[in-house]
């Protein structure tokens, strides 16, 4: 009677851990979605950017280049190119986390209906299953981290190429007017 209320309790306690089990593998599943969400907002932000930055007038671009012994001139090449270089790190940065886009799911359900049929108790089949769902959320947390991670060099990259490419147009632009250019 006692071993038959202990399987019970056991049942029990391994329903609980897979239902824990379940949830945070769902949680992991939304958190990839959200970062899946995020990197094409930011895809498209980091190409209008670049596209922006190419979009420089050739005019002014061809006014830096001829007065290159201008000291602030240089400066503003310098700033300049450094905002072209940090948008091209912030793109290989984008580039990896789509490299790192896979997610892995608990286990085939042929191969969990094949694994169920072998299992002897109710209590070994819902330990295989706890053991996949941790498996998969651990292995997809590892993957959502290292793409937040990705993810979030590739923004700082972002954000110092558009300050870089903002304050080489603006010292530019108060440069040409106070030489009376346009």
């Amino acid at each position: 009677m006692k071993n038959k209320e202990l399987n019970e309790v056991d049942n029990d306690i391994l329903e609980r851990l897979l239902e824990y089990c379940k949830y945070l593998y769902e949680e992991e599943k939304e958190r990839t979605d959200r970062i899946e969400k995020k990197l094409n907002i930011f895809t498209f932000v980091l190409g209008g950017s670049v596209l922006g930055v190419l979009m420089l007038p050739i005019g002014k671009l061809s006014m830096l280049l001829s007065n290159p012994n201008e000291g602030v001139l240089v400066f503003v090449v310098l700033l300049f190119s450094a905002s072209i270089l940090l948008f091209l790190f912030s793109s290989i940065f984008t580039i990896l986390v789509y490299k790192v886009r896979r997610f892995e799911m608990p286990s085939d359900p042929k191969i969990a209906t094949i694994k169920s049929i072998s299992m002897e108790s109710k209590k070994d089949l819902l330990s295989a299953i706890i053991a996949d769902y941790s498996i998969a959320t651990n292995r997809n947390h590892d993957i959502n981290d290292k793409k937040a991670s990705h993810l979030s060099k590739a923004l700082i990259f972002l954000l110092a190429g558009l300050v870089s490419f903002a304050l080489s147009l603006f010292i530019f632009n108060i440069t040409m007017l106070l030489k009376g250019g346009r």
